[in-house]
């Protein structure tokens, strides 16, 4: 969290960054439509005609947009000694003192509903997953928290919760270096740790996606996987248990591990080998780019 920004908060809420928003992010006017097709480019004249900015940011003290791309909303917030700016594309705060971008649980609060007024109010599919109030649902999830249930209410100093060593497995730092930056990611640490992810994969599907036959069927039965389908139509794994095929499910069984409070290395081994299924390129045990590691993890 950034502390010059959570100042701003105190001193003038988020109602700039309502008013932006609704006004150019989210519009649902005629008129406000029409503003942001015409007003939302950068405001410096060099670059005035410049449509497709990368990284297009308003600031939150004074109507004016600029580029980061060019550097034109930086030089904006120094010469105007403004502080603060927000992405129009993510919705991102911007910190001049920080020199860059910040995460606000705030802000993402007031995104989330002015998108959900938006598409109710344009008839549009909601596409994000509803976010719903966990709880226990069976006496084995319950009996799982009260064993295994650590109490963080203070996290001192010097506190090792939330930092876990990863093994290398022989030339795989370009991953572990890429998991640990994600791992510490708040946006993704809420979210895998939220019990929010629901996979659709069928576990009975082989690495190659075709379907396995009865008898195999019928041992993953026997091991634990539950026949039932969801209203996706996809078989519903019992709890505890993981999509071996799915890689959403496996990183949120990287967090768990992460944030379990365990001090010794964790082996993500298994995520190693869903990346050579699904990335022949990263195969084997040579040297590989991070950045190649983090696109085959997001495509």
């Amino acid at each position: 969290m950034c502390d010059h920004f959570a100042f701003f908060k105190e001193e003038y809420g988020l109602k700039s960054v309502e008013i932006i928003l609704a006004t150019f992010v989210y519009p649902t006017k005629t008129k406000e439509c029409k503003r942001k097709s015409t007003d939302l480019k950068c405001f410096n004249q060099t670059c005035r005609d410049f449509t497709s900015v990368a990284m297009l940011l308003s600031c939150l003290q004074c109507v004016y947009f600029g580029c980061l791309s060019r550097s034109h909303i930086k030089d904006h917030l120094k010469s105007k000694k403004h502080c603060f700016a927000i992405d129009l594309q993510y919705c991102n705060v911007f910190c001049l003192y920080c020199d860059d971008f910040v995460y606000d649980r705030h802000v993402e609060n007031v995104n989330l509903r002015l998108y959900l007024d938006y598409c109710q109010t344009v008839s549009m599919e909601n596409t994000l997953h509803p976010i719903t109030e966990w709880s226990p649902s069976s006496v084995t999830e319950v009996e799982l928290l009260t064993n295994n249930c650590t109490q963080h209410s203070y996290m001192s100093d010097n506190s090792y919760f939330g930092l876990r060593g990863l093994i290398n497995m022989g030339n795989t730092c370009f991953m572990n270096c890429i998991l640990q930056a994600l791992t510490h990611t708040p946006i993704l640490r809420d979210f895998f740790l939220s019990d929010i992810h629901d996979c659709n994969l069928v576990p009975f599907r082989s690495m190659r996606g075709a379907e396995t036959s009865r008898a195999g069927a019928g041992q993953l039965m026997l091991s634990g996987v539950d026949e039932r389908q969801s209203n996706q139509g996809a078989l519903v794994l019992p709890f505890g248990q993981t999509n071996q095929n799915c890689l959403m499910c496996e990183f949120s069984h990287i967090f768990q591990e992460v944030y379990s409070g365990a001090k010794e290395p964790f082996v993500p081994y298994r995520l190693l080998h869903l990346i050579w299924t699904s990335s022949s390129h990263l195969a084997g045990y040579e040297q590989q780019d991070a950045h190649e590691f983090l696109i085959s993890a997001l495509g």
